[in-house]
């Protein structure tokens, strides 16, 4: 982005109330519509409006901080890089195909190192499977709901005050916790999942010079991966083993990844320019 997004420049209110506000709007606005949702008996309709609500909560928050600090300059500036496709072939390649890689590793693993029986699908059935649940988790779970929030907003400007790998272990952080009201205490072992998530957007996020559409298509792929597992292999359907298996990969490569974003001096302004 450009220096209307800028954290540091002048007429600044406060890293403290941008940051906070983004996330009691963020946390707020998912929560409450979560709650009220399983709380109150409502219509058809409603109910779909406040199931969207709650998994777009992270970017509209993320909107109207961006809005209300930096204008309509930054609000611009924002969308730009959210529309932004002009990056190496390479690096799409990575995010979109790195989440089903990890998956598809763990899957081979468990099968080797265990009695679990793997249904084979053949490959262009779990091509055309993957790609069918990304198109839906781009646009209605993850990828849109809440990049223009985590990265959109919150990783760029926590860069400008840190190094880029505490910044993005923060934002993994918040991420993990924003689960809390669907998954409870299954939150605290999903978390290190959503830190080693961040570590990895993060290092491509710095790459790209701050692409938030690779951003959104690599969340959405990661939640693919997910879905895609159940979908594809049903007999490893719920099985805590893969999602073990699936985490430590992840882990292993945020190591490394991490190792690099901890020593860049590169900050997101100086990235950007």
């Amino acid at each position: 982005m450009s220096k209307v997004m800028n954290p540091s420049s002048k007429g600044d209110l406060g890293t403290k109330v941008k940051l906070i506000t983004f996330l009691v709007l963020a946390f707020g606005i998912s929560t409450g519509a979560y709650y009220f949702n399983k709380l109150v008996e409502t219509g058809e309709v409603t109910e779909i409006f406040l199931k969207y609500t709650v998994k777009f909560g992270p970017s509209i928050a993320g909107l109207i901080v961006v809005h209300r600090f930096y204008g309509i300059a930054g609000l611009k500036s924002l969308l730009q890089k959210a529309t932004a496709v002009k990056i190496p072939a390479h690096y799409y390649i990575w995010g979109l195909l790195f989440p089903l890689a990890a998956a598809l590793v763990a899957v081979g693993f468990l099968s080797f190192a265990t009695s679990v029986e793997i249904t084979d699908r053949g490959l262009l059935y779990i091509l055309e499977a993957y790609l069918m649940l990304l198109l839906r988790f781009t646009f209605i779970g993850g990828g849109l709901g809440e990049e223009l929030g985590w990265r959109g907003f919150m990783l760029p400007f926590l860069m400008d005050k840190m190094n880029p790998l505490k910044a993005a272990i923060l934002v993994g952080v918040a991420h993990g916790l924003w689960h809390l009201p669907a998954y409870g205490l299954a939150t605290i072992a999903l978390t290190p999942m959503s830190i080693a998530m961040s570590v990895v957007m993060s290092y491509l996020y710095l790459k790209t010079r701050g692409n938030l559409m690779l951003m959104i298509l690599m969340h959405a792929a990661v939640n693919t991966s997910v879905s895609f597992v159940g979908k594809v292999f049903p007999d490893l359907n719920g099985n805590l083993n893969i999602v073990i298996t699936t985490m430590l990969v992840w882990l292993v490569v945020a190591t490394i990844l991490g190792y690099k974003l901890k020593n860049t001096t590169l900050s997101y302004e100086k990235n950007n320019n």
